[in-house]
């Protein structure tokens, strides 16, 4: 699924002539320089009729089948090109004579960054690379705000001034040297209850039939939502990686043993320190610093599980359907609901504060600023039960799991039921005394 980066305008910066390395694709034209790069399975590219080309990076799924590449192909010699029906998570280039055109999935999942130049426009996967191009990026305080002192961010505008980050439904539009944007958050109508659940139950089991380039081992914990997998799926692998003596992987193995599939544990040795530390740069620049260091030793064991020929399946964003995300905001009074100044202390994250006073306070106005413009957008014909997960989804995938599946992208094939379009639109039809935990 990996990265993809270039430059799209009439110039040819210099900075773009060095070849990354482990570029799988490439795009050389008067107006673009692109390049992709990642496991070979999900990163691909060809050529249109009308003399374009595309590179895909990332997984996308219509009827709970994986699109190849003639498939992308096909869909995007269309002239008006519709992604909303697809699941899965990706982002799409393509080049037409005269245009560049980037399109990102409907969850946000998969992002790209974009930097407006004289003469055109940069663009990458990596927000690092965008800094290697166009200089040094300085970081907006007041974005980075809900970044820091929530979980993470509420909306998709980018953490460093000038930049602009393609979020949920994008679609970016590079002509003449201009660049055009549009993007459109999530969103669920409810039309009819599924009152018994039984919908949704059956989206998630067609999720779970889907075929990938690599048999599925689902990653097993003690928790409830990958034992929810597991009963519903069809698996013959499963792992799990920790220390030893952690609850999740005795409880996983004795689950793994009960269902009769073949279970891995993957114990993971510490690399030395140089090799730490520069698994911990790659992280940074993947994840922009939403999960702790010690996170990167799943590159370890996912690359590891890579190499032996096995997708990761993961039952991450499971929470969704126990509604254990922004629950405090639903436990408060009518009158304070959708209000930062009462709403984010209850929703802080508790991380480190070793910021300078007068940082902290832009932060802290930053969060609540967002946090209002993001509840006021909600529609107003939900309850406040349902857009508390309306806004959990729209946050939550592409400002957590996002930054996450950027960086797991890289390394193996990855897939999360619970997070596809297709899942989430069936769980906003259950009602809410079925969705508590």
């Amino acid at each position: 699924m990996g990265w993809l980066t270039g430059f799209a305008g009439a110039s040819k910066p210099a900075k773009l002539a060095i070849q990354h390395e482990k570029a799988r694709l490439n795009i050389r034209e008067p107006s673009l320089r692109a390049q992709a790069g990642g496991p070979a399975e999900t990163c691909f590219g060809g050529k249109l009729l009308d003399g374009g080309a595309f590179f895909v990076t990332g997984l996308g799924i219509r009827d709970h089948r994986i699109l190849q590449e003639k498939d992308w192909a096909a869909l995007l010699a269309q002239t008006e090109t519709d992604l909303a029906d697809l699941d899965g998570h990706f982002v799409v280039l393509r080049w037409q004579p005269g245009k560049v055109e980037l399109f990102t999935d409907n969850t946000g999942t998969r992002t790209v960054h974009l930097l407006e130049h004289a003469d055109g426009v940069y663009f990458s996967t990596r927000l690092d690379w965008l800094a290697q191009y166009a200089g040094p990026l300085e970081i907006d305080f007041a974005r980075f705000g809900a970044q820091w002192l929530l979980a993470n961010s509420l909306d998709t505008t980018s953490l460093v001034k000038e930049a602009i980050r393609l979020g949920a439904g994008g679609y970016a539009l590079v002509e003449h040297g201009r660049l055009m944007v549009n993007q459109q958050p999530w969103s669920c109508t409810t039309t009819q209850l599924d009152r018994s659940g039984d919908g949704y139950k059956h989206a998630l089991q067609k999720a779970l039939q889907l075929s990938g380039p690599k048999p599925w081992s689902l990653g097993l914990s003690g928790g409830l939502d990958s034992r929810a997998l597991l009963a519903l799926g069809n698996f013959r692998n499963t792992h799990v990686w920790g220390p030893p003596d952690h609850p999740d992987v005795q409880i996983s193995t004795d689950l793994a043993h009960s269902a009769g599939v073949a279970h891995e544990y993957l114990q993971i040795q510490l690399p030395e320190i140089s090799d730490c530390i520069d698994l911990l740069r790659e992280r940074v620049a993947f994840t922009q610093v939403i999960t702790p260091a010690s996170a990167t030793i799943e590159r370890i064991a996912y690359g590891r599980l890579h190499k032996t020929g096995l997708g990761i399946l993961d039952g991450g964003f499971g929470e969704i359907a126990r509604r254990q995300l922004m629950n405090q905001i639903v436990f408060r009074r009518a009158s304070n609901l959708g209000k930062a100044h009462t709403t984010l202390p209850r929703i802080l994250a508790g991380k480190a504060d070793f910021f300078a006073p007068d940082v902290h306070k832009i932060m802290t106005v930053g969060a609540e600023d967002e946090f209002n413009a993001c509840w006021q957008r909600l529609p107003s014909s939900m309850t406040t039960a349902d857009k508390a997960d309306l806004l959990s989804v729209q946050s939550r995938l592409p400002n957590f799991f996002g930054y996450e599946q950027n960086y797991l992208d890289n390394v193996c094939v990855s897939y999360m039921p619970y997070a596809q379009p297709s899942v989430l639109k069936a769980l906003f039809q259950v009602p809410l005394r079925l969705r508590w935990h």
